[in-house]
């Protein structure tokens, strides 16, 4: 078991010498807005002692990789942190195709348990070392990256470089209008009844995920953020959604479904979320995924504790207003965590209903492979609790920057209308990438 220590760092100090490092397996997750759930205002941790991530070099998980990983955990219930990617889907829905244009450095799976985790919660900040990681091993490091992050702080601005080597590759209005009416026609014909639809952008050269981490946090302050590194591609993440969490025995979901731009001017910002709270259209899209969700958890569930203590509240966030709902249950006895993912993933406001159908239809539409977008970032602790977002609003860097962004669509749906929102979803961090 990790050893708990009490410390004494400050947010700014240790944010700063976990973004400073550029080696694979440090993770730096916060809150910077109001979120009621959180176990943590942030945590930090690094120094891998073991990865965890599929057998095949490209990343694709089978049955057996994933019924491996949850056996390790169950044998040595530990920290873990990590990355489910949306292509998993189909260890958990086998009918639904695996994507053809997968990327390695983005598997199904990649979690690793660490030497160290970091932390701030409402009983004081803490330091939980790994057996094999010895305090003085931990002080040296923190002495190292706590001086060169003072050496040289990041500000967070672009580079001239940054700003030379910063072509887009974007998704084309046609090629969305014929998906979207694809999925339309689908809807008509009785198949589906909701389907999110994603758009892909790919940023050319090279990015500083620490930098770009620093400006998006101050411009999104999301309540799921994070910076994470891992083999080959860092994840920076504005994430305003929760997708799962478990804390003791509740398991709780928190889907995201109805988007309003924010207005400089406050009479017509409070019209937008008027506008959006009394939508019908919007209603009834996050009411699906919200009926989704139930399901879901109700296959790992005590049979009657599923409800929705939250349905369809408008949360308002600097960059959009956003509709928001809750979902909990309490986990059965002889439930976990991993049965909760396995029961839940992909998340519903990412798929549509119902949901292995819409997830083929997508999938025959979308033509890339999401990888890490919309799949989830999160950690599992030795008591089993666990906290993943929706990897949303979020970039992937590597030797290019990958973002993408996505809208419901149901019959009530315009492509028009979704094209926008995937836009103004988009657009923020990718000013940001661009410098």
């Amino acid at each position: 078991m990790y050893h708990r220590h009490p410390w004494e760092a400050s947010v700014d100090a240790v944010r700063a010498a976990v973004l400073s490092e550029d080696r694979p397996g440090y993770v730096w997750l916060e809150t910077q807005s109001a979120d009621p759930y959180g176990s943590f205002s942030w945590l930090a941790a690094g120094a891998p002692q073991m990865w965890h991530r599929p057998e095949h070099p490209s990343g694709a998980a089978t049955l057996h990789d994933w019924n491996a990983l949850v056996a390790a955990w169950r044998a040595q219930p530990t920290w873990w942190l990590g990355m489910l990617s949306y292509d998993l889907k189909s260890v958990f829905e086998p009918t639904v195709p695996q994507p053809q244009n997968r990327r390695p450095e983005e598997p199904d799976f990649l979690f690793f348990e660490p030497s160290w985790v970091a932390y701030t919660n409402a009983q004081g900040t803490w330091l939980e070392l790994h057996p094999d990681f010895s305090r003085a091993k931990f002080d040296a490091w923190w002495a190292n990256c706590g001086n060169s992050a003072a050496a040289v702080p990041i500000d967070g601005s672009p580079t001239t470089a940054t700003r030379e080597q910063s072509a887009v590759i974007s998704p084309k209005e046609s090629s969305y209008r014929t998906a979207a009416e694809s999925l339309l026609e689908a809807m008509r014909q009785g198949s589906i009844y909701e389907a999110n639809l994603c758009l892909p952008w790919v940023v050319s050269g090279a990015q500083d995920a620490a930098g770009l981490y620093v400006r998006w946090k101050e411009r999104a302050q999301p309540p799921q953020g994070g910076c994470a590194r891992f083999p080959g591609v860092a994840v920076v993440s504005g994430s305003p959604e929760r997708y799962l969490q478990v804390r003791g025995r509740t398991v709780r979901s928190r889907p995201i479904k109805g988007t309003a731009p924010r207005s400089a001017n406050p009479q017509a910002d409070a019209a937008a979320v008027r506008e959006l709270s009394g939508s019908s259209k919007e209603r009834a899209e996050n009411t699906m995924v919200v009926d989704v969700v139930r399901n879901d958890l109700s296959r790992v569930a005590i049979p009657g504790t599923v409800c929705v203590p939250q349905w369809c509240e408008v949360e308002t966030f600097p960059t959009v207003h956003q509709m928001v709902s809750t979902v909990e249950a309490q986990l059965a006895e002889q439930h976990d965590v991993w049965d909760a993912v396995a029961a839940s993933f992909p998340m519903a406001s990412m798929t549509g209903a119902p949901k292995i159908e819409a997830m083929k239809q997508i999938n025959a539409v979308e033509g890339f492979a999401r990888g890490w977008y919309s799949g989830a970032l999160g950690y599992i602790r030795p008591n089993g609790e666990a906290d993943f977002n929706v990897v949303i609003r979020s970039a992937v860097v590597g030797s290019q920057v990958r973002l993408a962004a996505g809208s419901a669509l149901t019959l009530a749906a315009n492509p028009q209308s979704e094209w926008e929102e995937c836009q103004l979803k988009v657009n923020p961090l990718l000013e940001l990438v661009r410098g």
